[in-house]
């Protein structure tokens, strides 16, 4: 293609990117709200006690499944450079969806390659392709949250395997290792961009252009040039498990999530487990002009009746896009573009149920899932267009009225769904009042307490926390009964701390984050001997399973004070020693050597 004739796409594609960007300039104000103070705020914390190369390659400790190096590059490249606060990770997670809506309108004229019968026409199209998907209301939570950024990512580097796969030579060597290496960077970024490799075959498969119905041979022969592409993406893939299974071990990290798996009691169940997530999906990416809370679950088990209705009218539009795909015709390119953004679904579908950090008993269909998936639903849109305008020529004028009005109204009512959202992203008591009243879940009024609790707002804590533990009381539950008993230390109240933080240590025998507090509550209430039992089984626990999910030194600390309480000095010597060795800054080596030096006067 000629630069001549290339600009104006570049320019049309920038000026969306402009757009696109000021309408979401508000949200760069927003605070840090939920995972963002895990993901950025306790990295930052971390970044004092650890190597640079242990913090990209391994996440923070309530998050050990995730693998996302990229990413967690961005973050550390900000924190390095002294960006502490909200507004620049804002900021670049807008660029970085103000570049997708770039890449995308490129693809998009590319896609309408020979589509469009005037250039003016073909331009306006890609542009168009690229504000609907720039400002689909969908997509607000990738952008507005921090913590989204790997989609964000992931997107654009799959963008540029699909820009790499149209503009290099077809039987190229570039092209190849082009699609590779970016498909590569997106998993990095995010595992489920595993379906990006269904999902470009379908592509391929759109741009034939031909009319003709398919069949097997057909089938085959017409993805023959593209095979050497497929293989790379699998060799691509097979190299990405192997770096992600040298970090997190044989079983990729997965061990140590929660899955929804044992929640789902039959085959039956899971087969509307896979139906539900793929009806929200498609719903959400058809008709996106509703209240979409945070974090989307869906609540185990699933009633069959409930989702029957839009599952079967997705079911539809599915077998639509399958018969027209295969026989041909003016409806293959939007049949086929429709059908690879159901594929780059699967991996988000539940198939394997998605693992959970503390809610296995609902199923993630989360808003952000679909960021890369949407572009290809975006592609297929002047196509559907332009076949409904055909198909309505003939039918009374009123209908052909209608499609043109939803056409012309889509781009407003998106830009006004956004403007309406940003704020409700503002911080963590905004968007968890905004979730609990769509949805109101035991671990969003546990996630909403534990936000009081952060902030000092104790008696609103202890509401959030009591309504909780009132939704649900078992293992899932356990965090929620540890912050309770927190809160209930802190308002004075140790017997109601004793009772909470003992229900936390029940339920939950490996969390010793409970015990340590309710350590804690027995020291100060003068039981240390307790307080020395209770520590000394959490240090227990901690030896038999590994992987201590708060900081030892912490614990040797504590258990060298209530040794020192029962007269048992030289066992907490030994432990205030322990606890030295293990600090994590000049502020904790301080804390120890003073309670060392009270013990041990000679040191």
């Amino acid at each position: 293609m000629r630069a001549q004739s290339f600009l104006p796409v570049v320019v049309g594609g920038i000026l969306a990117a402009v757009v696109v960007t000021a309408v979401y300039w508000p949200a760069r104000t927003n605070a840090f709200v939920t995972d963002d103070w895990v993901v950025v705020v306790e990295l930052a914390e971390r970044l004092a006690a650890i190597p640079w190369q242990e913090a990209l390659l391994r996440p923070p400790a309530d998050y050990p499944v995730l693998f996302r190096p990229v990413p967690m590059l961005t973050f550390l490249l900000q924190l390095w450079a002294g960006q502490t606060g909200p507004e620049p990770f804002h900021v670049v997670n807008l660029v970085i969806h103000a570049a997708n809506v770039l890449l995308l309108t490129l693809l998009a004229w590319h896609v309408l390659d020979g589509q469009a019968p005037r250039p003016a026409l073909r331009l306006v199209t890609a542009v168009w392709c690229g504000l609907i998907y720039g400002l689909h209301p969908v997509l607000t939570e990738p952008v507005i949250w921090i913590s989204a950024r790997p989609d964000l990512l992931m997107t654009f580097a799959l963008c540029l395997a699909l820009l790499v796969d149209r503009l290099l030579p077809a039987d190229g060597t570039s092209r190849v290792l082009g699609v590779a290496v970016c498909f590569f960077a997106a998993m990095l970024c995010k595992e489920t961009a595993v379906g990006f490799v269904a999902a470009l075959p379908l592509l391929h498969l759109a741009l034939l252009g031909a009319p003709a119905p398919l069949g097997l041979r057909p089938l085959v022969k017409s993805l023959a040039p593209h095979y050497r592409v497929y293989t790379a993406l699998l060799m691509a893939f097979f190299l990405y498990l192997a770096a992600r299974s040298a970090v997190s071990g044989p079983a990729l990290g997965l061990h140590e999530m929660q899955s929804p798996a044992r929640y789902i009691a039959s085959f039956g169940q899971h087969v509307l487990v896979v139906v539900a997530s793929m009806t929200q999906q498609i719903w959400a990416a058809v008709w996106p002009f509703q209240n979409i809370e945070p974090s989307r679950q869906i609540p185990l088990p699933i009633d069959a009746m409930a989702i029957m209705p839009v599952a079967a009218l997705c079911a539809g539009i599915v077998a639509l896009a399958l018969r027209g795909a295969w026989r041909g015709g003016a409806g293959r390119v939007p049949a086929c573009l429709f059908l690879a953004f159901v594929a780059a679904l699967i991996p988000v579908a539940n198939i394997v149920p998605i693992p959970a950090v503390s809610v296995p008993v609902e199923v993630a269909v989360a808003s952000r899932y679909l960021t890369f998936p949407l572009i290809f639903a975006c592609l297929a849109v002047p196509f559907v267009v332009l076949l409904a305008d055909t198909l309505l020529a003939t039918q009374p004028a009123y209908r052909r009225v209608f499609l043109w009005i939803i056409v012309l109204l889509w781009l407003p009512a998106s830009v006004a769904y956004v403007r309406i959202t940003i704020p409700l992203w503002k911080d963590d008591v905004t968007v968890l009042t905004w979730a609990l009243a769509r949805a109101p879940t035991y671990w969003r009024y546990g996630r909403l307490g534990g936000h009081y609790l952060l902030t000092g707002d104790l008696p609103r804590a202890r509401e959030a926390l009591a309504t909780a533990v009132k939704l649900r009381d078992d293992e899932l539950s356990a965090p929620f009964w540890l912050g309770l008993g927190v809160v209930e230390a802190r308002l004075g109240n140790s017997a109601q701390a004793l009772l909470a933080l003992r229900r936390a240590a029940v339920l939950a025998p490996e969390n010793t984050r409970a015990r340590f507090h309710l350590a804690l509550v027995q020291r100060s209430s003068g039981d240390s001997a307790a307080a020395v039992k209770t520590l000394e089984e959490a240090l227990s626990r901690i030896r038999t399973s590994g992987r201590p999910d708060m900081p030892v030194g912490q614990l040797h600390y504590e258990l060298g004070l209530a040794y020192a309480d029962v007269g048992r000095a030289g066992e907490a010597i030994a432990q205030l020693n322990a606890a030295l060795a293990r600090a994590r800054g000049p502020v904790e080596r301080k804390t120890f050597e003073g309670a060392l030096k009270q013990i041990s006067p000679s040191r």
